[in-house]
């Protein structure tokens, strides 16, 4: 008989908790409409702004024309701006001969006022049609400091150079190859 009373005690104490567990699981606007509650309507808002772009112009990062020479491994060097001279070192003879030299142009939009970041390569390929590479290194732009799109919405202009390696024995013929500046917002 004892045994039967725990049972009927363990069951009616089961049914309250089961009642209490679906009055706590009960949405809390039943229970607040229940007790005479009210509602309250909030507001979300968001701004969605310009995402910064930047778009490479035709004026691409041209190291020219250069003949190597020696036995050491030769650097030609473009500084950024606009007019970006050229230097070489004693490896190689740097050829005048027409061919534009000078720094890559990008232009930069975005939202006027916001500041942003420049990223540059470490380094970059430049391939022949015959299987030949080459490196380039040590990219620099101007400005290269981290700037501020301008009030007037006009965009920003980038000048990049860099660095070419030349190997002493390096094959004639034309190279080319991409690298990748990265803009972004803090």
């Amino acid at each position: 008989m004892i045994f039967h009373n725990r049972k009927k005690n363990l069951s009616i104490g089961l049914g309250v908790v089961c009642a209490l567990g679906l009055l706590a699981a009960a949405p809390h606007s039943a229970v607040a409409s229940d007790a005479g509650g009210s509602t309250g309507t909030g507001t979300a808002t968001v701004l969605i702004e310009e995402p910064i772009a930047i778009e490479a112009n035709s004026m691409v990062l041209s190291f020219g024309t250069i003949i190597p020479h020696g036995t050491g491994t030769g650097f030609v060097t473009v500084e950024p701006g606009m007019i970006g001279p050229r230097t070489g070192d004693q490896h190689v003879t740097l050829v005048n001969d027409g061919t534009r030299t000078g720094a890559g142009k990008f232009h930069i939009s975005g939202v006027p006022g916001r500041q942003f970041f420049i990223d540059l390569p470490d380094s970059a390929t430049i391939n022949s049609g015959e299987d030949e590479s080459m490196n380039v290194d040590m990219f620099v732009s101007s400005p290269p400091e981290d700037l501020v799109i301008p009030m007037d919405g006009s965009g920003y202009t980038l000048w990049v150079g860099g660095r070419l390696e030349v190997a002493p024995n390096q094959a004639s013929g034309s190279y080319s190859g991409t690298y990748t500046v990265t803009v972004r917002y803090p």
